[in-house]
């Protein structure tokens, strides 16, 4: 762990990246080097993105088809994407409504 950094107003998207931004140069690590960041009490404010980016490449063969190169000439960790499903619990009401 580098670095806790309390936020005051607003978190958005742009004042999480400047607030990384600034302690990974105080620290001279190279933005490449980072491998998460994680955020308290707030919901993450890009998993709709990425949930669209990854449907977008599973939805058509062609798209995950030339998404896997990208991968291997990037020297991934990952030889592939997961697909990625959200999974909403119904509540005992809902479930018998759906009955």
């Amino acid at each position: 762990m580098l670095s806790l950094s309390p936020m005051y107003g607003k978190a958005r998207g742009i004042n999480i990246f400047d607030e990384v931004q600034k302690v990974l140069s105080k620290a001279s690590v190279p933005i490449t080097k980072l491998s998460g960041v994680a955020t308290n009490g707030m919901p993450s404010m890009f998993i709709k993105l990425i949930v669209n980016i990854v449907n977008f490449i599973r939805a058509k063969e062609i798209n995950y088809r030339e998404f896997k190169p990208v991968l291997k000439e990037l020297d991934s960790e990952y030889g592939d994407v997961l697909n990625f499903t959200v999974v909403r619990w119904l509540s005992r009401g809902a479930v018998l409504k759906r009955v």
